[in-house]
């Protein structure tokens, strides 16, 4: 009979985790920090189209006749707003990962 023999190892750390703490910057964290940041910036924008919207219609109903340009530009404005936000994210990311594939090379070629 055979018996297995089992070694604890220690835990591997996180890939995250690892990355915060690379003092000498080989690795990015920027596009998982670009993700919740897009993410956060849309939820803001969410929330303030609906209560702009929200604001709109309590004007209106009060006898204000511009309120109701605010409600029609409220949700047109959030999703400029989101577009622009998407667009600066991929931006972000895009360079970043232009560096990360530059460095792939510069150690290929070494």
């Amino acid at each position: 009979m055979s018996e297995t023999i089992t070694t604890q190892r220690a835990p591997k750390k996180a890939k995250s985790e690892k990355n915060m703490f690379d003092t000498s910057f080989t690795r990015f964290v920027s596009t998982k920090v670009v993700s919740v940041l897009y993410q956060l910036t849309l939820a803001a924008i969410i929330i303030i189209t609906l209560l702009a919207m929200f604001a709109g219609i309590m004007q209106a109903s009060s006898g204000n006749s511009g309120a109701i340009l605010l409600t029609i530009l409220a949700p047109i404005t959030g999703l400029v707003l989101g577009l622009v936000a998407r667009l600066a994210a991929e931006m972000t990311i895009v360079v970043f990962r232009i560096a990360e594939n530059t460095t792939v090379l510069a150690d290929a070629t070494r």
